[in-house]
């Protein structure tokens, strides 16, 4: 407060958080001897010396704004830096489609499914996160900025550093993955004939190209991608790339593709399909699971999608839903299906991570008990001061993960702009769901698209 004058007063109110100074000139007269230095010296004794507003001031001296509150300082928010990123030198996110003709017939030809790069190319570069700009409260108190977080980029293997530690670069000729910040080049792997008694399981560490089929009992893995020529039948494909059959799978509810990238094959009968990416099948889909992170395309002459169970989280397009025998056809888009387990994850380490952090919290007790009654030892104090920086990595940890599950959870709540796109006829026997909404098909339906609106699932018209 200041008191110049026996017929006026400044009274100055400061928000809790520090971020807004406000002045009340309390006068009863019209006439006082008030400048903007009886202001300014009346913000300083409370502290107030960072985001004055002269204007304002000057403003509510000028205009003898009296008993009434006016804004005069405002504090300066802090500004997170930019996140990192990685700036790849070869085609990472390439979608590996078949060509299709106007009458229906599949393209495989040219598709370059396998990504070569040679000895000493550049693969990637990080690109360096910002710093954060520290904001400040009225009365110049500092509040801390959160820097940008460092791009995730692994060296994996056949791949190094360079000196600066900024950029990757193959040491050999081979194919490319990237997966969870880690990038590595695979050797490719050719195999000449049938995946079966011949050759037994095969467990690559890089690129599979194989020319002829993979066999009922047998299991092909692969830590790059996979290109088979042939059929599939009750065998057990994994990818930690893409998988693409150019002769099908015929599953006998034995067949087993899982991939974390597209899936492309020309068809499928009672077999399972997980991938993180998309499924690309270019003649029918029948009895069979279908688990997409990305879209289902269900295309070519037939584009037949029937029976099983069908889940993709960007939507689904296919020529022909179902069949005229109602055969029951399960369809769900707009809820991504690894997000729950991700979730479940997130949740699982925040209580791991607070258990540890309880059991640091109680050592810490312990022994700043000793200290203070003078009986620590020197190798307890060493134990004392690494505890503490436990403590606050388990903090750090923990702030981060709760941040991961609140995304997460608001991730899972959301539902996507997934559509369901039928380019010819849906039979009954079809139950869709779309988010929090569920609609059982009971007609034919002829070129319809189906889409969620505020929980209900509305219909449009196919063009």
């Amino acid at each position: 407060m200041a008191d110049n004058e026996k017929n006026f007063k400044i009274d100055v109110r400061i928000t809790q958080d520090e971020m807004s100074a406000y002045i009340i000139i309390i006068s009863k007269e019209e006439e006082v001897a008030l400048n903007v230095e009886d202001v300014l010296n009346a913000l300083k004794e409370k502290g107030v010396i960072y985001g004055i507003d002269i204007s304002a001031v000057e403003r509510a001296v000028k205009e003898r704004i009296f008993n009434t509150e006016v804004q005069v300082a405002k504090g300066k928010e802090p500004v997170p830096g930019k996140n990192g990123d990685v700036k790849f030198y070869f085609d990472l996110k390439r979608e590996f489609k078949p060509k299709i003709s106007e009458d229906g017939r599949v393209d495989f030809h040219d598709l370059g499914y396998i990504t070569n790069v040679l000895k000493g190319q550049l693969l990637a570069e990080k690109i360096p996160p910002t710093r954060g700009i520290p904001g400040y409260t009225v009365k110049g108190r500092i509040i801390p900025a959160k820097d940008g977080k460092e791009p995730k980029l692994f060296p994996g293997k056949n791949v190094i550093f360079s000196e600066d530690r900024n950029k990757l670069f193959s040491l050999i000729d081979g194919s490319p993955v990237f997966h969870d910040g880690k990038l590595s080049v695979n050797p490719v792997f050719e195999i000449k004939g049938d995946i079966g008694p011949k050759t037994g399981n095969i467990d690559f560490l890089g690129s599979l190209k194989i020319y002829g089929n993979v066999l009922t009992g047998y299991r092909v893995k692969a830590q790059g991608d996979i290109e088979i020529e042939g059929y599939v039948e009750g065998a057990q494909i994994h990818s930690e790339g893409r998988v693409l059959i150019k002769g099908g799978v015929k599953g006998g509810g034995k067949g087993i593709i899982k991939a974390l990238s597209d899936v492309t094959i020309k068809f499928i009968e009672n077999g399972y399909i997980e991938t993180k990416g998309n499924i690309y099948i270019t003649d029918s889909a029948m009895h069979s699971v279908l688990i997409a992170g990305g879209r289902i395309e269900i295309t070519g002459k037939k584009g037949l999608l029937v029976g099983g169970r069908i889940s993709a989280y960007e939507g689904i397009v296919a020529r022909i839903i179902g069949s005229p025998f109602a055969t029951i056809t399960e369809i769900e888009v707009g809820v991504n299906p690894f997000l729950n387990i991700r979730l479940q994850e997130a949740i699982n380490k925040i209580k791991n991570t607070e258990y540890e952090l309880a059991k640091v919290e109680r050592a810490i007790l312990l022994f700043e008990a000793m200290k203070d009654s003078g009986k620590i030892s020197q190798e307890n104090y060493s134990a004392l001061e690494k505890l503490y920086k436990t403590r606050d990595s388990l903090k750090q940890g923990l702030s981060d993960i709760d941040e991961e599950k609140k995304i997460l959870e608001e991730e899972v709540k959301k539902v996507s702009s997934a559509r369901i796109v039928t380019k010819e006829t849906v039979y009954p026997g079809v139950c869709i769901k779309i988010g929090n909404g569920i609609l059982r098909v009971k007609d034919n339906m002829e070129r319809v698209v189906f889409y969620n609106k505020e929980g209900s699932i509305l219909i449009e018209k196919y063009i």
